[in-house]
C-alpha cells in the first residue's frame, strides 16, 4: 500500500480528466449527432449497371462507395454514412446541419432578400408603365423604393414613354426609331440603377484579401442607396448588413448544408469533357471567327459585357459560353499573371476576362463543337488516366486514354478542327488548353502548372468517373427526418442512458456501501467522460445505436467492480486481512474481466469492420467504452483505494448480502446441467431454422429479404388506420383502387403498348395511351436493363426510348421483353 508512484499516478488521472473535459466541451458541439439523433436526410442511389458482365457487378456498390467518399468526403469530416445496398444501390446519410448554422444562413438570406425588395425586372416596370389610369406620380412612387437618384430617371423614362405612345397613336412616322431609342435609353439607365444580387454573391465568396475588398468597396461605391441610412433602421446599411450577415454564416459554415449540396457533389464530380475555344477573326480582334460559318461571327464585346453584368450563366440563343479556368496562368501557359495582363489581347490566344477575382475563358457551347458527356443518344467513356510527365517540358501531366466509341468522337472533334484550340475541362472547368496540329483519336494529355498532388487528385477524380457503371441523376428514395423525430430519439435515448445510469449507481452506493460503492459510482462517471471524449476526439458520430453501446458500456464497468468486490468478499470469509484481500481481490478477478471484456472487444472491432453504419455506430461506442472501463476499473478504483487504506481513511469495505455463504457444488451438477444446456441449444436452433424455411417474412425484415420501403406522409388533418393502408397498398383491399391492383393492371396496359423501331438502328421505342414514359421506363427496365447501352433508356411524353446493345435487340425479342 505504500506507493512510492501514487501522486505521479494520481496526476496522471487528473491530466487525463482535464484533457477529456477540453476535448469534449461544449458538448453539444463537439459530439457529432448521427441522422437518427439530429435529423438528417437518407438518399438511395441506384447504380447504372447496363451493359457490365456478372464480373464487372460484384461488389459493385463497395467500390463505388470507396471513390466516392474519396470524392466527397476525403478527410471524412463531414460525417456521411455510407452503406451499400445489395450489389448496384447505394445509401448516403447526411445529418442536419446544427440550429445555429441555419439560423445564419436565414439571416444571410434575409439581408439579400432585403436588398431585391429594392430591385425590379422590366417586366415590372413595364405593367406600371401600362396600367390603366397610370401617372408619373404613381409611377414615381412606385419604382423609387429608397433610391432616390432613380427619381430623374423615372421621370425621364415616363416622357420617353408618353412621347412614344403619342407617337404611335397619332401615326406618326417622324423619327420613330428616335422615340424608341430614348424609351430603350431610359429603361436601361433605370434597370442600370438595380443592385446585382448575384454578382455580389460571387463577390463574397471569394477568398479574403485584397481583391475581395476592392471589388466590395466597388459596390459601395457604385450603388451608395443601397447603403443609406443608419444601420439600427430596417432599411438601412443593406449591403453592410449583408456583408455582415455572410461573414458571420462563412465562420462557421457547414460544407453541406442541404441535401442539394451533397447530390450536386455526386453527380457533377469526375465529368471529363473537350470543348473547342472561341477564336478572335485575325483581320477584326473584336469579333469571333469560325471558318467556314459566318453565322458564328460574334462582336466578342457583347460577351464580356454578358459576363460582368450577369456572371458566366449561359443566356438563351448564345453560341458561346464562359467556362471557369482553373489557373489562369497555367492555362495561358505563362509564367505570371503580369504576363497575363499584357498578352492576353494578342492574336492567337483564348479570349479570357476577369469576374468578381476568377478567371472566365470562351468557349462554343454547340454540341458539334464539343465532345460532352453524351453526344446525342450515345455514349463514352475514360478507359484509364495516369500520372505522367511530359517529356518536352518535363512538368507534371495526366494521360488519359478513351474507348472506341469516345475515340471515334474525338478523332472526328479534332479533324474538324485543325488549328484551333482544344479545351480539356473537368467538371466543367477549363484545366488546360492546346492546339490541334492533327488528328487525335484516343490517347490524350492534360496539361499545365500542375503540382504531384493535384496530378494525383484529378486521377483519382477521373478514376472514379473512368468505373463501368455511375450513380444514375434521381435517387430512388430520399427520405428527411425532422428534427422533432431525431430530436423525440435523442431525448429518449438519453433519458434511457440517464435512467439506466442512476439506476445502477444507486443500487451499487446502496449494495456495496459508501466506500466501495462511491468509488466504482466515480470510476463509472470517469468511463463515461472518457468515452465520450474519444468520440468527440475521433469525430465518430454518435447515433442512437451508440447510446445502447454507452448504456451497456455501463452495465460491464459497473460488472467488472462486481467482480473485484466478491472475490474480496470471499477473501475476508476466509479470514484474509483487509489490505490482503483487496490485493487478492484485484488479482483473483484480473483474469476473469480481461477475458470478457477482451472476448467482447475481439467482437466489435469485427462489427466495425463488417457491419452496417447502425451496428457500427454501437462496436465504436462499445469498444472504446470497453476499453475505458478496464481502465477505470482496475486502475483508478485500486488507485483510490490504495490511497485512503494508506491515509488510514478505509479500514474494511462494508458491503450488504442477498444470500448467505453459497455452498452449492455446482461442478457435481455438471453431468444434470449438460443434457438441459444440449437440449435447449438444439431445439432453439431447430425452432430458428423451421421458422425461417417455413415463414420468412415473420422471421425476417426487408434488411434481409430485400424488397420496397415506402414512406407516406400524410396531410394535416388525415388519418389512416394501419388496415386501411394496408388495403390500399395490398390487393387485399375491397372496394378499393390498391397498388397492387394498379400494377396488375399496369401489367395489361405495358402489353398492350406499341412496340416499333426507333429512327437510328438498334433503337427501339414503346408507345402507351395508358402510361406515361416513365412508367413504361419503369416496368421495362429489369427485363431490358442487360441488353441496352449505358444511359440508352430516355422517355418523352408517352413514349419510352431504348437504344438496344450492337446485336442484342430485334423488334421480336423487343416485343419478348415487353410480354415477360
Amino acid at each position: 500500500m505504500n506507493d512510492s508512484n501514487r501522486l505521479t499516478k494520481w496526476l496522471f488521472v487528473v491530466v487525463l480528466v482535464v484533457l477529456a473535459l477540453t476535448v469534449l466541451w461544449p458538448p453539444h458541439r463537439k459530439l457529432k449527432g448521427g441522422i437518427d439523433l439530429v435529423g438528417g436526410t437518407r438518399l438511395l442511389y441506384e447504380i447504372d449497371t447496363t451493359g457490365l458482365d456478372q464480373q464487372q457487378k460484384r461488389n459493385l456498390s463497395t467500390k463505388m462507395i470507396e471513390i466516392l467518399r474519396q470524392r466527397v468526403d476525403p478527410n471524412g469530416q463531414l460525417n456521411l454514412e455510407w452503406r451499400p445496398v445489395g450489389n448496384n444501390r447505394i445509401e448516403v446519410r447526411m445529418p442536419r446541419p446544427p440550429e445555429e448554422a441555419r439560423l445564419r444562413r436565414i439571416t444571410y438570406d434575409a439581408t439579400l432578400a432585403a436588398l431585391g425588395d429594392r430591385n425590379f425586372r422590366r417586366y415590372d416596370v413595364e405593367q406600371l408603365l401600362n396600367a390603366p389610369g397610370a401617372d408619373r406620380e404613381a409611377v414615381v412612387k412606385a419604382l423609387l423604393r429608397h433610391v432616390p437618384a432613380r427619381k430623374r430617371i423615372i421621370s425621364e423614362l415616363w416622357n420617353a414613354y408618353t412621347a412614344m405612345r403619342a407617337g404611335e397613336e397619332a401615326g406618326s412616322k417622324d423619327e420613330p426609331k428616335a422615340r424608341e431609342a430614348r424609351y430603350e435609353s431610359a429603361m436601361s439607365d433605370l434597370l442600370g440603377t438595380c443592385f446585382p444580387i448575384t454578382r455580389f454573391k460571387d463577390a463574397l465568396a471569394l477568398p479574403a484579401g485584397k481583391k475581395r475588398d476592392d471589388v466590395i468597396a466597388g459596390f459601395l461605391e457604385d450603388y451608395p442607396a443601397f447603403n443609406a441610412g443608419a444601420e439600427n433602421e430596417a432599411d438601412g446599411k443593406l449591403v453592410t448588413k449583408a456583408i455582415a450577415a455572410r461573414e458571420a454564416w462563412a465562420a462557421d459554415k457547414a460544407e453541406l448544408e442541404d441535401p442539394s449540396d451533397l447530390k450536386r457533389r455526386l453527380k457533377g464530380a469526375g465529368v471529363l469533357e473537350f470543348r473547342i475555344l472561341a477564336d478572335r477573326d485575325p483581320s477584326s480582334p473584336t469579333y469571333t471567327y469560325v471558318p467556314n460559318d459566318p453565322a458564328l461571327r460574334h462582336e466578342i464585346d457583347r460577351y464580356v459585357k454578358q459576363l460582368l453584368e450577369y456572371g458566366p450563366r449561359p443566356r438563351a440563343a448564345d453560341r458561346f459560353g464562359w467556362f471557369r479556368v482553373s489557373d489562369v496562368v497555367g492555362f495561358m501557359h505563362l509564367d505570371s499573371i503580369n504576363d497575363f495582363e499584357a498578352q492576353k489581347t494578342n492574336p492567337g490566344q483564348p479570349i479570357v476576362e476577369e469576374y468578381v477575382g476568377r478567371y472566365y475563358v470562351l468557349a462554343h457551347s454547340d454540341p458539334e463543337y464539343g465532345l460532352l458527356q453524351r453526344r446525342g443518344k450515345q455514349s463514352w467513356k475514360l478507359k484509364e488516366a495516369y500520372p505522367d510527365v511530359d517529356m518536352a517540358s518535363g512538368r507534371n501531366v495526366v494521360s488519359f486514354r478513351l474507348d472506341a466509341r469516345g475515340g471515334q468522337f474525338f478523332g472526328e472533334l479534332t479533324g474538324n478542327n485543325i488549328n484551333r484550340s482544344l479545351c480539356i475541362m473537368l467538371d466543367n472547368t477549363a484545366m488546360s488548353h492546346a492546339n490541334i496540329v492533327s488528328q487525335i483519336n484516343e490517347w490524350g494529355q492534360i496539361e499545365g502548372r500542375f503540382t504531384t498532388e493535384q496530378v494525383q487528385d484529378m486521377v483519382r477524380i477521373f478514376e472514379a468517373g473512368s468505373l463501368p457503371a455511375r450513380l444514375r441523376e434521381t435517387p430512388l428514395m430520399e427520405n428527411t427526418i425532422g428534427p422533432s423525430l431525431g430530436e423525440t430519439n435523442r431525448t429518449k435515448g438519453l433519458q434511457a442512458a440517464v435512467v439506466g445510469t442512476i439506476s445502477v449507481g444507486i443500487f451499487v452506493l446502496f449494495y456495496y456501501g459508501i466506500a466501495a460503492g462511491g468509488i466504482a459510482n466515480i470510476a463509472l462517471a470517469l468511463n463515461l467522460l472518457f468515452v465520450l471524449a474519444i468520440m468527440a476526439l475521433l469525430q465518430a458520430t454518435f447515433t442512437l445505436p451508440g447510446i445502447a453501446g454507452l448504456i451497456l458500456t455501463v452495465g460491464m464497468a459497473i460488472d467488472a467492480n462486481v467482480l473485484i468486490f466478491e472475490r474480496i468478499r470471499e477473501e475476508r470469509d476466509r479470514g484474509v486481512v483487509f489490505k490482503r484481500a483487496l490485493n487478492a481481490g484485484y488479482d483473483k478477478a484480473f483474469s476473469t474481466i480481461m477475458d470478457a471484456n477482451l472476448t467482447t472487444l475481439i467482437t466489435c472491432v469485427i462489427l466495425g469492420f463488417v457491419a452496417s453504419e447502425e451496428v457500427k455506430g454501437f462496436a465504436i461506442t462499445l469498444g472504446i467504452g470497453i476499453s475505458m472501463s478496464m481502465f477505470t476499473s482496475l486502475f483508478v478504483t485500486r488507485l483510490a483505494f490504495n490511497t485512503l487504506i494508506a491515509k488510514g481513511l478505509l479500514k474494511d469495505l462494508s458491503m450488504r448480502r442477498m444470500i448467505g455463504k453459497p455452498s452449492i457444488d455446482w461442478l457435481a451438477l455438471r453431468r444434470r446441467c449438460w443434457p438441459i444446456s444440449i437440449v435447449l441449444v438444439v431445439g432453439g436452433m431447430t425452432l430458428f431454422i423451421g421458422r425461417s424455411i417455413t415463414n420468412r417474412q415473420a422471421m425476417y425484415d426487408i434488411e434481409f429479404l430485400g424488397g420496397v420501403s415506402l414512406q407516406i406522409d400524410l396531410k394535416p388533418g388525415e388519418s389512416f388506420t394501419d388496415q386501411e393502408m394496408i388495403d390500399t397498398i395490398t390487393a387485399d383491399g375491397k372496394g378499393t383502387s390498391s397498388a397492387a391492383g394498379w400494377l396488375s393492371q399496369a401489367a395489361d396496359w405495358l402489353e398492350s403498348a406499341d412496340a416499333d423501331e426507333g429512327d437510328n438502328p438498334g433503337q427501339f421505342t414503346l408507345t402507351s395511351s395508358d402510361l406515361t414514359g416513365d412508367q413504361l421506363v419503369t416496368l421495362m427496365r429489369s427485363s431490358i436493363v442487360d441488353k441496352v447501352v449505358r444511359g440508352g433508356i430516355q422517355s418523352m411524353g408517352r413514349t419510352a426510348v431504348f437504344d438496344g446493345e450492337p446485336g442484342s435487340l430485334t423488334l421480336t425479342s423487343f416485343r419478348e421483353a415487353r410480354d415477360k
